[in-house]
């Protein structure tokens, strides 16, 4: 019987090279121990970094994401 494949939806602020999908695609087969098919987007807010949405997980690596996170942990500093 085939294992399932699990989609991997994959958005960057450019477009990824086959070299960065391929990488990307065996990184989180191995991470998941299923084939993964990665099913890329751009999404120029993102700004750099990467944000894939698999099995119902999040990993967000995005600048959008770190800058939005300097931003709370300032505010919260000033807060004290």
């Amino acid at each position: 019987m085939a294992e399932l494949t699990i989609q991997a939806h994959v958005f960057s602020a450019v477009a990824l090279g086959e070299e960065k999908i391929s990488t990307l695609r065996d990184t989180l087969s191995k991470k998941l121990g299923k084939p993964v098919e990665i099913m890329p987007g751009i999404d120029p807010s993102l700004i750099g970094g990467l944000y894939i949405h698999v099995g119902g997980f999040v990993i967000d690596h995005s600048v959008k994401r770190q800058l939005a996170d300097l931003k709370d942990s300032l505010k919260r500093r000033n807060a004290l």
